[in-house]
């Protein structure tokens, strides 16, 4: 014949109770400690009676989690928060490689392995309560790490170079760039990319000045799965030397039995001559030309500077022109005044006995003693004639490419 009562500590709702029966009604009651009291109301001379009894209602535990920046990369050195809505308190768990905090759910990408990682969200029960759990999934993606066997090199003008890199991830992109701007009188491509298990980065930079210029190129690694993890970036080192100018390329001529010469050139101040053959086999020194017979030589050469480099290739000629020698001599008397009528023979050979053909001369010669030259060529035998008017002459001496016979001393 009593009733109940319900009050709730804290608050003054929240529970369902029906109070003749005394019957409780959890579903929609709010989690909280309650007071039940039970109420006999006075009568038949007897005074009011009530006991008191303390009901806990628990919450049923629930959450949801995910990283909101998810995939992650190692080379991240960013702690990632965990995005929690629901009941905290719960302890955070994953597959092994990943490094979580247990109590936070914090990840630390730098320091977990590459993978794809299942992470547990756990509340332990709490009579008579269930516990509960959750779970997401995350992908953790390798940021490459790179190295060069050689980070540092040089290389003289416009001659190509390669780096070879390697890295921990098979198909790395690489992406190069040249730090900052080249200097004023360097050229050539400033950045590029590559990507390929055997991929090389390969350069060429033209130096137009005379002092070596040195240049760093910046290599970013990425990886291209996924969220694109990029790599720490890794400096590399070429030197661009400057190359000499071609030396002047030039002809030199010698006298038959002249005595034998070296060859020479001029190189810029510092650097040293490489002489080379026709068939471009190096010579261990100057060519020295022999002059016993009419000949004509090709060489070549280059200039090499301090650096090593080499400017491009001259061509140097060297020729030993005839010299004649006047074995026999003849003349016609004119036969009209005042027109050349007349005339002078010579007969020449070079000084190896050897016929002279066909070859062009000058003639000089003395007339009344003043000297005189007149421009002519050798006949099919080695024969020189001369159209002259009257007169006397002497002194006849003949002239092939600025070498000079004997003089003959006969009187015509």
């Amino acid at each position: 014949g009593g009733m109940l009562l319900g009050s709730a500590i804290g608050a003054l709702t929240g529970l369902l109770i029906d109070s003749l029966a005394g019957t409780r009604r959890p579903p929609g009651a709010k989690a909280g400690t309650y007071i039940i009291t039970y109420t006999i109301s006075a009568g038949g001379g007897c005074a009011e009676y009530t006991t008191n009894a303390t009901l806990i209602i628990n919450s049923i535990s629930a959450a949801t989690i995910n990283y909101v920046n998810a995939p992650f990369c190692t080379g991240s050195g960013s702690i990632q928060k965990v995005n929690l809505n629901g009941t905290p308190g719960g302890t955070f768990s994953s597959t092994q490689g990943l490094s979580i905090d247990a109590n936070t759910g914090d990840i630390n990408p730098s320091l977990s392995q590459p993978g794809k990682y299942k992470i547990t969200y756990t509340i332990a029960p709490s009579l008579p309560c269930p516990g509960f759990t959750t779970s997401t999934n995350i992908m953790v993606n390798e940021s490459p790490a790179i190295s060069f066997n050689v980070t540092s090199q040089s290389v003289c003008s416009a001659m190509p170079v390669v780096f070879k890199p390697t890295s921990s991830v098979a198909t790395t992109v690489y992406n190069w760039n040249v730090q900052g701007s080249l200097p004023a009188n360097i050229s050539g491509v400033t950045s590029g990319t590559t990507s390929d298990p055997n991929a090389v980065i390969s350069l060429l930079f033209t130096n137009t000045g005379s002092t070596s210029e040195a240049i760093t190129i910046v290599v970013t690694p990425v990886n291209p799965t996924g969220n694109s993890c990029s790599g720490n970036p890794y400096e590399l080192t070429l030197t661009v030397y400057p190359v000499p100018s071609m030396l002047k390329a030039d002809t030199t001529e010698f006298c038959m039995h002249s005595p034998s010469m070296a060859l020479t050139t001029n190189a810029d101040p510092g650097n040293t001559v490489k002489w080379y053959d026709a068939f471009n086999v190096p010579l261990n020194q100057a060519p020295v030309i022999n002059t016993s017979n009419t000949a004509r030589f090709n060489f070549y050469a280059t200039q090499t500077n301090v650096f090593g480099c080499k400017s491009p290739v001259a061509k140097l000629v060297a020729i030993v022109n005839p010299v004649a020698k006047i074995v026999s001599s003849s003349y016609t008397n004119p036969t009209l005044c005042g027109v050349p009528s007349g005339s002078v023979s010579l007969q020449v050979v070079d000084l190896n006995d050897k016929s002279m053909p066909d070859i062009p001369v000058l003639v000089h010669y003395t007339k009344f003693q003043t000297a005189y030259s007149i421009a002519e060529s050798t006949d099919a035998l080695g024969k020189i004639i001369i159209p002259l008017t009257a007169g006397t002459y002497s002194d006849f001496y003949v002239e092939t490419f600025g070498c000079l016979s004997q003089k003959i001393p006969g009187v015509f």
